[in-house]
């Protein structure tokens, strides 16, 4: 892996890239055995090859911006099984990004903050050949409140309520998204 981090805007963004080349052995994966689902096989080697670029920081004194796009791709190297050489990973998407924008208000709504936010991933293998899992893109949002040493949070994940499946092994064994849903949190700060 290398990487470079660097500064722009007197300071205020701050921005790294890493490419990087990653082997596994000996990863234990489903057997994909529909009437055995908790069964796993060892599989011989996997390669992973990407980059992953991230920018973080104020914008104005008001505008923060929290970026990150990743590139990967992750083939099967080494297997018992020798058709599955050269296939791309299951459940491993080749794009990924997310985002937060916070804008803080100023005026008589002073400590209050609005944010906005995505998340992506791109379609995804599965180890079933008929199986391949759409890409999804989920937008949040959320609204804040800073007063002393106590912060409120109330975030809206999965604004549009968006169907998207995180993993899968084949057509019965499949992870789903969240749908949308609402959380608060309730902070103080030392």
């Amino acid at each position: 892996e290398a990487g470079v981090k660097a500064d722009f805007f007197k300071n205020r963004m701050l921005a790294t890239i890493a490419l990087y080349q990653v082997y596994i052995n000996n990863v234990a994966v489903s057997a994909n055995d529909p009437a055995n689902p908790d069964v796993f096989v060892q599989r011989g080697e996997e390669r992973s090859r990407g980059f992953e670029l991230e920018t973080q920081g104020n914008i104005t004194g008001n505008l923060a911006l929290s970026f990150s796009y990743g590139y990967n791709l992750t083939k099967i190297t080494q297997s018992v099984k020798p058709e599955e050489v050269g296939n791309i990973k299951e459940n491993a998407p080749r794009h990924t990004s997310n985002s937060l924008l916070k804008y803080t208000l100023n005026n008589t709504l002073r400590g209050v903050s609005v944010c906005f936010g995505h998340s992506l991933a791109s379609a995804r293998n599965t180890p079933d050949k008929n199986l391949l899992l759409p890409g999804y893109f989920l937008m949040n949002a959320g609204l804040q409140y800073r007063w002393h040493h106590f912060n409120i949070a109330a975030n809206l994940n999965n604004i549009t309520n968006k169907k998207y499946v995180l993993a899968a092994y084949n057509l019965l064994n499949k992870w789903p998204g969240q749908p949308r849903n609402f959380m608060i949190r309730l902070q103080y700060v030392f």
